[in-house]
């Protein structure tokens, strides 16, 4: 066929923007719509205390983001809208102009029913950072891993989007490879790198052959788990911290292997 026209929704992180990159080189962006994303943070005693004693885990997202930034500081040289909601009647109008053939998702607020509903040929792909039906939601599936000692379970899925929080039916999913050796940093680099490249992989799965790639209900595979913001206390931030001091040993260990060979992942 044709090269299909391909629209992507994401942030304006630097994540997001060595995505944008990587896929336009990959398969060719024709338009992609950024949602810019505005923090509001109480700056309470409690909470700039909260920043200092855990000040580690932030570092390592900033570094990672800082590692993208250095590679790829803007988006790539094709069409570039910006909104403050993903879910506009402005970015639903760029849609519809531009019909495209696939639209990739990555990092933005839930999509509504009135973009889902715009039902491209190829279909809306999504991009979670975290190995589904077991580990959903956020705000950083590799993070929940690791405070609750459960490495086994980091890793990245490509699903086809649905309404709901990492819900939709799986194209492919992957664990991390890890040597032990890692700073919290490398892990967070190597899960997006990872996840990058899985999801390059199955968009172009689905541009060669979309009737020939995965569509497997969540619930067929697993049960898991859907982990909400409000849920990542200090508590999960101290059990991270105490967890990865023995990442090391745990990763070389034959229980790691062990449990991470009795989950079940879907290959593209």
């Amino acid at each position: 066929m044709d090269k299909p026209v391909i629209l992507m929704l994401c942030n304006n992180a630097h994540n997001q923007i060595a995505l944008a990159n990587k896929m336009h080189t990959a398969l060719g962006i024709d338009h992609i719509i950024v949602e810019n994303k505005i923090t509001k943070r109480k700056l309470s005693f409690q909470n700039i205390w909260n920043k200092l004693r855990y000040k580690t885990i932030d570092d390592a997202w900033f570094n990672m983001l800082s590692f993208y930034k250095n590679k790829f500081p803007a988006f790539p040289a094709t069409n570039v809208s910006f909104t403050i909601d993903i879910n506009s009647a402005e970015t639903e109008s760029i849609i519809k102009t531009l019909k495209p053939d696939l639209i990739l998702v990555s990092g933005t607020r839930i999509i509504k029913n009135n973009i889902i509903g715009i039902n491209p040929p190829l279909g809306i792909m999504n991009m979670h950072t975290g190995l589904s039906p077991f580990v959903n939601g956020g705000p950083n599936c590799t993070n929940w891993c690791i405070a609750l000692n459960k490495f086994h379970l980091i890793g990245n899925t490509i699903m086809w989007l649905d309404a709901g929080i990492d819900s939709g039916n799986i194209i492919t999913t992957s664990q991390v490879d890890f040597t032990g050796n890692e700073t919290l940093t490398d892990v967070q680099i190597k899960v997006m790198e990872h996840a990058h490249q899985l999801y390059i992989d199955a968009a172009k799965a689905v541009i060669a052959n979309k009737n020939s790639v995965n569509n497997i209900p969540q619930k067929s595979i697993s049960t898991g788990n859907t982990y909400y913001t409000k849920m990542w206390t200090s508590k999960q931030k101290k059990d991270l911290l105490q967890n990865f001091k023995h990442f090391a040993n745990a990763i070389k260990s034959e229980s790691y292997l062990q449990n991470k060979n009795k989950i079940k992942t879907i290959p593209l």
